[in-house]
């Protein structure tokens, strides 16, 4: 599997995590906003989205829920972690405020579709608050500055944008059939090309034709593959184009002749053709990734020639390797108490 499908997978958890409102860790799309200075913003802000404010302290408050759900997950070198061109704090730094852009825009248009918290909803909402607020401690409480008021009004938004998905999700066909979510388990041997395409071509071709013939494939692999031996699961949406065409259609036992995509050659043999189990949990997943699909196209549409202004001398002083309080309250741990 390539980098790239790894990344695809990701994002489809990602896509996952958002239908299941646990808005807290996407990331990855940009948002087609134009950005601009400070000018316009009020005291304690730290950006405006057309006429909607986040505050400085929302941004403590989010950031200090993560910076303690990953230190007591990782431990407090989880932030010297390389990641890309930097470590895990400059990688979450830019997930915190992709998710604050996200949450602010995905209000404005629950605003503007008419969308309001019911009574009983409400009721949890002042709950949520009141539980927050109550079990923090001093020092947490100091830091981020926070009312109860506005710790209310955070867990509102927050419910309005689980509301929105919702809204734009309805009705998406659930009918997903057994072949479209298909789950097979395959062994292979793998070729990368990484400029020797020709040679690599033959190789290939003499692998398919040893398995022709019979030779053992586990030994095929061990001698030949520029992969790990041993077998893989994988769905429709795993892989490329042209190794799925050739490998589903493969019966049990049946081993494929030479596989091209743009990185490798593979021989594939196909274990089992339909992993029953994994192929009725595919099916969800599959939905999720529908919702997803739908409720992005509706997005980014909406995101799109809006505005922001930031404090951005303000954003630069934000960082995960900062001294934060230890915080006794999970702000997401209580919002799924009250309306999970």
């Amino acid at each position: 599997m390539s980098m790239k499908q790894k990344r695809c997978k990701i994002k489809q958890r990602l896509f996952c995590l958002l239908l299941t409102a646990c808005l807290a860790l996407l990331g990855g799309c940009r948002e087609d906003m134009e950005i601009k200075l400070t000018t316009g913003l009020n005291v304690g802000e730290l950006f405006q989205i057309e006429n909607k404010p986040c505050t400085h302290s929302e941004a403590r408050l989010f950031l200090m829920n993560q910076k303690n759900r990953y230190e007591a997950s990782y431990g407090p070198n989880i932030w010297a972690v390389p990641v890309g061109e930097g470590d895990f704090a400059d990688y979450m730094k830019t997930e915190l405020h992709d998710f604050l852009v996200r949450l602010k825009t995905m209000v404005l248009m629950a605003e503007k579709q008419g969308l309001t918290l019911s009574e009983d909803e409400e009721g949890r909402a002042v709950a949520a608050a009141a539980a927050y607020t109550e079990g923090l401690s001093p020092e947490a409480a100091e830091y981020i500055g926070m009312t109860q008021e506005q710790v209310l009004n955070v867990y509102r938004e927050y419910r309005l944008a689980e509301l929105l998905v919702r809204q734009l999700t309805e009705g998406i066909n659930d009918e997903i059939s057994d072949d479209a979510a298909r789950v097979i388990e395959v062994q292979q041997v793998v070729f990368l090309k990484e400029g020797q395409t020709e040679t690599q071509r033959e190789k290939a071709e003499q692998v398919a034709a040893l398995a022709e013939r019979g030779e053992v494939f586990v030994n095929l692999q061990e001698v030949y593959s520029d992969d790990a031996p041993g077998s893989l699961r994988v769905s429709r949406y795993d892989v490329e184009p042209a190794w799925e065409k050739a490998v589903f259609s493969l019966a049990s036992g049946e081993v494929s002749g030479v596989i091209e995509t743009p990185e490798a050659f593979y021989v594939v043999r196909c274990i089992n053709n339909m992993l029953e189990p994994e192929t009725q949990a595919n099916k969800e997943v599959i939905r999720e990734r529908q919702r997803a699909e739908a409720f992005f196209e509706a997005y980014e549409a909406f995101a799109a020639g809006l505005h922001s202004i930031w404090d951005e001398e303000g954003w630069k002083k934000y960082r995960f390797t900062e001294e934060i309080p230890e915080c006794p309250v999970d702000f997401y741990q209580i919002y799924e108490t009250y309306f999970g």
